[in-house]
């Protein structure tokens, strides 16, 4: 009886400290839902995430989850690219204007930047977009000329 005793006060102390370190790890909140719903790269410029521009990329980021996400200047996503073809990686942050995103809403980074990520035509370009709460996705494509 004893045994069992000892046994059983055991498994709850490791319950208890186990359910006491998961309370204590998370913050309440939740982590964005985000994919990419368009991603293109040019090596001259022939991306258009303005009708009428070029841009070097740009980024349609959506927010498939259920909570908003807060974007400012002090708070911007981060995209970390990736020349898979070179072996080439580079980061920048997205500049968008502050903003709160709903569920379902939409934003977008790009550059205005000639060739900012420096890749060829035909390149395969990954990026990795992290919003300023952790939520993160990856997306690929070939860079045009």
């Amino acid at each position: 009886m004893i045994l069992i005793a000892v046994a059983a006060a055991a498994i709850v102390y490791t319950y208890v400290l186990n359910f006491v370190g998961n309370v204590s790890q998370n913050n309440g909140q939740s982590t964005s839902e985000i994919s990419v719903d368009s991603f293109c790269v040019s090596a001259s410029d022939r991306c258009s995430a303005i009708p009428g521009s070029s841009t070097s990329y740009y980024i349609v980021v959506r927010n498939f989850g259920s909570v908003s996400i807060s974007i400012g200047s002090t708070n911007e996503p981060v995209l970390y690219f990736t020349d898979v073809t070179a072996g080439s990686s580079v980061s920048t942050t997205c500049n968008v204007f502050s903003s709160t995103v709903p569920p379902g809403g939409t934003y977008v980074c790009y550059s205005f930047t000639s060739n900012s990520l420096g890749v060829r035509a035909g390149d395969t370009i990954t990026v990795k977009v992290v919003d300023p709460d952790g939520g993160a996705t990856l997306a690929s494509t070939k860079a045009l000329n």
